[in-house]
Formats: structure tokens, C-alpha cells, sequence
């Protein structure tokens, strides 16, 4: 540690050795004893010029029980440390701390002076940053200083500790803007905000009926349903609505949007067609296959038994034989039928069944047809 940082000066030693602990209430509670704890452990640490460890402890007896006593180590741990523009900030902040409590406690008039001249003395080493704006102010800027918000619309300068900070200004539908800027001890900087506004096009759902259960998306973000109707900014370009709702097909708007467009989106939501499960389908559709399937097998063992027996002389020719083809070929024809009339009635049952949003229970078939025999099976998934 520098060797300025060491030793605090003759006049802050007074004064911290007559400041009193009168800030923090006398409750003899958990809180309270804690942060006397803390405040001790950080007087403690301080006169031994562990500066870092005091102000850690200053500062959480600081949060437990709020003082400008407490508060004013506080700005003198940072004064050790170099760190003018915390320190002078605390310094103020003790002055309008102690002011208010010396109505009812004259002693905190000691701790008020003490901030007053702590303060003057170390205005010079002070950094600044202002924030000019170069360029249009947005409606609802947002401006954070090393990762904490601050007002939006700085003019005066904010007391900073030498080094590097970062700023960043965003804003809805603008560009974004960062700038790191160093400050030296005592330096004031001002840094210009420009912010460019972003091509911006204009989209509203206009949606008459809105069935229980909906969701409306865009650009696959869900939109709130109470300001459904409001004017959305977007950016100029490709985007895509989609809403969704029980019992109603998906509705889906895509379009280019140009900048300085505004575009209207009627929502229609069509009603889904009930139609028959689909395993209804399968399963006629399966009996048709099974039908036919057999029909084929049937006619062509009827057709080879009878060019087998046409083949003999028409006297040694077997009446049962001719009998079996006759019932074969007629039972042939009647699964010919049926399997054709099972499968005109699976083609209507497809026609009417809804298979945009597919039902649990799904089958999927297979069939085999050999000169032979066949076989058929189904699968469904759970």
C-alpha cells in the first residue's frame, strides 16, 4: 500500500478520536449488538491501517444500523484508499444525515463540521463525469454507470474515483451506446450520448372472437392477451404471427415489414372438424387390406386348381374339386366387395378425419400379400 495511504492525517485522527458512537440506537437486540460488534471490529482494523477490512465492516454495521457517525468512517476508509469521489459522495451524504439528526441530538453538529471540512479538503482530487446529450433523448432511456442505473438525464457532474468507468445508454427501438472513459485524479470529463433510432415498422392483431385457452405469439415471443390489440413497435423486416387455441387450427401471419409501415393482422380462428379417431381409419383401412388380401390369395388358388383340372380329361375330372373352386372363386368375389367397399369407406373416414393436430393412440399398419397366404400387423404408439 502507497505510503500516503498509511497514515491519515493529524486533523481526521481528532476528529475520529472525539466522534462519538451515538448514531447507533441503544436496542440490546441481536441487530444491535452485531453491528456495535462490526463498528468495533472496523475502528479496530482502521487504526491499524487495514483500510479494506474496515470499510467492509464499516459498511455492514452501516446497513444493520444506519449512522452518520458510522457513515463518516466510511468516507475516511475511502479517503485512505484513494478513492476521492466515494469518499466526497459519503461526505455529503453525512452532512445531510447529520443535519437532520443534530435537532434532536445537538452532538451530531461535531460529525455535520467534521464532513463540511473533510469534504473541502479533498474537492480537488474529485473526478467528474457529466453526460451531454448529442443527439435525440428517447422517451425512457436507460443509463447505468459500471453496471448500476442512474438518472437518465445527468446535467450535473457525478463524483467519480479515478480509473475506468463504463456507460451505457439503451433505449426501446434505439441503438445502443457504451463508452469507457478514464478519468484522472481531479479530471472532469464529459462524455456526448448519440443514440440512433432504429428502423421501425408498426404491426397490430385485431382479433374479434377470442376463444378460452389462446396464445398469441410473435416472432416466437407470447404476447400479452390484455394488450393484444395495442400498437407493437418491431423492427423492419420479416415476422411472423401465430396463434394457437383448443379446438381451432393454427393461425399464422408472416410478412415483411417495412420501416414507417404500419400493418393491421385480422385474426380468424377456424374451428377444427371433429372427424372420427383416427384409429377408426386404421382400422377400417386395415379391414379392406385383410379382405382383399385373402380375395387375392383365394382367387389365385381357385385359378390354379381350375387350369389343373381343365387340364385333365374332362371324364377323370374331380366333381368335388370343381365344387371347391366354384365356392372359392364366389367367396373370392365377396372379399373382393367387401374389401373394396372398406376401403371406399377408410378414403371417406381419411377425408373427414382431422390429421393436422395428430390424437394420442396413432397406428401404423403393415401387410404382407404372398400367392401363398399374407399376414397383417399394427403398431401403436403411446
Amino acid at each position: 500500500m502507497p505510503s500516503s495511504f498509511r497514515i491519515v492525517d493529524a486533523t481526521a485522527a481528532v476528529l475520529l478520536a472525539t466522534i462519538c458512537f451515538s448514531g447507533i440506537s441503544a436496542r440490546a437486540d441481536v441487530t444491535h449488538d452485531a453491528a456495535v460488534k462490526q463498528f468495533d471490529e472496523g475502528v479496530a482494523a482502521f487504526n491499524r491501517q487495514d483500510y479494506s477490512q474496515a470499510l467492509a465492516l464499516f459498511q455492514a454495521s452501516l446497513e444493520a444500523l444506519p449512522s452518520p457517525n458510522t457513515r463518516i468512517y466510511v468516507a475516511q476508509c475511502y479517503k485512505a484508499l484513494g478513492k476521492f469521489g466515494s469518499a466526497y459522495s459519503n461526505y455529503l451524504q453525512v452532512q445531510r444525515e447529520a443535519n437532520e439528526r443534530k435537532k434532536a441530538d445537538p452532538r451530531f453538529g461535531e460529525t455535520y463540521e467534521a464532513a463540511v471540512k473533510e469534504a473541502t479538503a479533498i474537492a480537488g482530487k474529485v473526478s467528474h463525469l457529466s453526460l451531454r446529450w448529442a443527439s435525440e433523448q428517447p422517451a425512457s432511456p436507460r443509463v447505468t454507470l459500471d453496471g448500476a442505473e442512474i438518472a437518465a438525464n445527468v446535467v450535473d457532474a457525478l463524483n467519480l474515483d479515478a480509473g475506468s468507468h463504463v456507460i451505457v445508454v439503451s433505449a426501446l427501438r434505439w441503438s445502443r451506446f457504451e463508452r469507457t472513459v478514464a478519468l484522472q485524479e481531479g479530471e472532469h470529463a464529459v462524455v456526448d450520448v448519440s443514440l440512433r433510432q432504429l428502423a421501425t415498422g408498426r404491426v397490430t392483431l385485431r382479433m374479434g372472437v377470442r376463444p378460452a385457452g389462446f396464445v398469441a405469439e410473435l416472432d416466437g415471443a407470447p404476447l400479452d392477451p390484455a394488450t393484444l390489440g395495442s400498437e407493437r413497435d418491431v423492427d423492419a423486416g420479416p415476422h411472423e404471427v401465430v396463434v394457437r387455441a383448443p379446438g381451432y387450427r393454427d393461425f399464422t401471419w408472416s410478412r415483411t415489414v417495412r420501416a414507417g409501415e404500419a400493418r393491421d393482422i385480422d385474426v380468424k380462428l377456424v374451428p377444427v372438424r371433429p372427424g372420427p379417431p383416427h384409429w377408426v381409419t386404421y382400422s377400417v383401412a386395415a379391414g379392406s387390406v385383410v379382405a382383399l388380401g385373402i380375395a387375392s390369395v383365394l382367387a389365385i388358388d381357385a385359378t390354379a386348381t381350375s387350369h389343373g383340372e381343365q387340364q385333365k380329361d374332362p371324364l377323370l375330372r374331380d366333381p368335388q374339386r370343381q365344387e371347391q373352386i366354384r365356392t372359392q372363386a364366389v367367396t373370392a368375389n365377396v372379399l373382393f366387395a367387401v374389401g373394396a367397399g372398406l376401403a371406399g369407406a377408410a378414403g371417406i373416414l381419411a377425408y373427414l378425419s382431422n390429421w393436422r393436430q395428430p390424437q394420442p393412440g396413432d397406428v401404423s399398419l403393415w401387410w404382407t400379400v404372398t400367392p401363398d397366404g399374407g399376414s397383417v400387423g399394427a403398431s401403436r404408439r403411446f
